[in-house]
């Protein structure tokens, strides 16, 4: 049996996949929202946002829907619960802020969302329009509360401002504005961080138990949540100040095409070049244009078999994930479909089906595979498994 030793050659295939931009913005990324439309992740920990209320917009560069504009009223992000959010210090919070109102506290991203009491780490703009970051250690809504830092630059209503809130200890948290180190000084008397079991926000916070929610009035764009501290020079790249020379918003420095646009930063056989300028995307021997499977590792230029399984959900729907593309298909279980690929790779659904047996909802699982492989013409088969520890089955 072989499931075991197909399974970890599946994994590597998928990390290979979402090879980073370049390790040192990459490392320690918790999550990362571009807002190209949506509230979507682009960390690779999932952790994807619901838009309530804000809109799509213009950004910093003129680029139509790429940043969300928040009316000040009720418009937010909620984020999901994830225990990847909840990191020990140091942290790093950063993005793109255009205030349009000097109203007294603008919030632009928080770990943790409660009322009356202060938990997790944020990152806003406060009185005057000056960042701050904070951390909460749960007691109530006071100075007693919480501790942070507030820099010394009052960022002007209509102007776009890069942030970054640094925590790394009681004593020990920096602010930058557009990449230079704000200076400031510390706010609050608060104990140990502490995080509570709550999903977190963007451009919403409760400061008070007596007052109404705050909510921020603005556009924000590109906001980024590490598990680490980040050095002036990250900071730097983030803030646009290093030099781009192909101005996909990733500085020269850490940029794996430094002369045409990568902005995603993707590098499937990690070798440094990123997909928009390596002439063999796979690492495989074979130049992009002569090979039969460009995204897929094959110097053999056959065929090469692969699958995934499916998890029964608690309402009886089925997820599976073809690596190769990180494509996700969601459906009911009453039958399975057959899916074929033509000779490029692409998924070609069909109205055929392989069989309408259901297992157990949440239990069961369905393991596909598809003979001739992912860059070849094939078809996925079925069968019912009930091993739910497997995450991947190659035949």
């Amino acid at each position: 049996m072989t499931v075991r030793r197909a399974c970890v050659q599946a994994v590597v295939l998928l990390v290979s996949a979402i090879a980073p931009v370049a390790a040192d913005l990459k490392d320690g990324l918790v999550a990362h929202y571009r807002f190209n439309g949506s509230a979507h992740d682009d960390s690779g920990n999932f952790i994807d946002g619901e838009v309530i209320g804000a809109i799509a917009t213009v950004d910093r560069v003129g680029d139509p829907a790429s940043a969300f504009h928040f009316d000040g009223l009720d418009d937010f992000i909620n984020l999901p619960y994830s225990a990847v959010l909840k990191p020990p210090l140091p942290v790093t919070i950063a993005a793109w802020v255009k205030r349009e109102s000097a109203q007294v506290a603008q919030p632009i991203f928080a770990t943790d969302f409660t009322s009356n009491t202060y938990f997790g780490v944020w990152l806003d703009l406060g009185s005057g329009g000056v960042a701050r970051v904070h951390y909460g250690d749960g007691g109530g809504t006071t100075p007693n509360g919480r501790h942070g830092k507030q820099g010394t630059t009052v960022l002007v209503v209509g102007n776009w401002y890069h942030v970054t809130g640094v925590t790394r200890g009681f004593s020990d948290m920096d602010v930058y504005v557009n990449g230079v180190n704000d200076g400031g000084s510390f706010l609050g008397n608060g104990g140990a961080l502490m995080y509570s079991g709550s999903d977190g926000t963007v451009a919403r916070r409760d400061y008070s138990g007596s007052e109404p929610l705050y909510y921020t009035h603005g556009t924000l764009d590109e906001i980024r949540f590490y598990a680490r501290s980040l050095t002036e020079t990250e900071i730097r790249c983030l803030a646009g100040v290093e030099p781009d020379g192909d101005s996909d918003g990733v500085c020269d420095q850490y940029d794996d095409c430094p002369f045409v646009s990568n902005p995603d930063g993707v590098d499937r056989d990690g070798d440094g070049l990123g997909n928009e300028c390596d002439p063999d995307d796979d690492g495989d021997g074979i130049a992009d244009g002569s090979d039969n499977c460009p995204l897929e590792s094959n110097p053999s230029q056959e065929a090469v078999a692969f699958g995934q399984t499916v998890k029964v959900g608690p309402t009886g729907d089925f997820i599976w994930e073809i690596p190769t593309d990180a494509e996700f298909v969601k459906g009911p279980l009453t039958g399975l479909p057959s899916y074929t690929f033509d000779a490029s790779g692409s998924l070609v659904a069909t109205n055929r089906f392989d069989d309408g047996v259901q297992p157990p909802v949440g239990e069961g699982l369905y393991y596909l595979f598809k003979p001739g492989g992912a860059c070849s013409v094939g078809s996925w088969q079925s069968e019912i498994g009930a091993e739910p520890d497997r995450d991947v089955f190659l035949p």
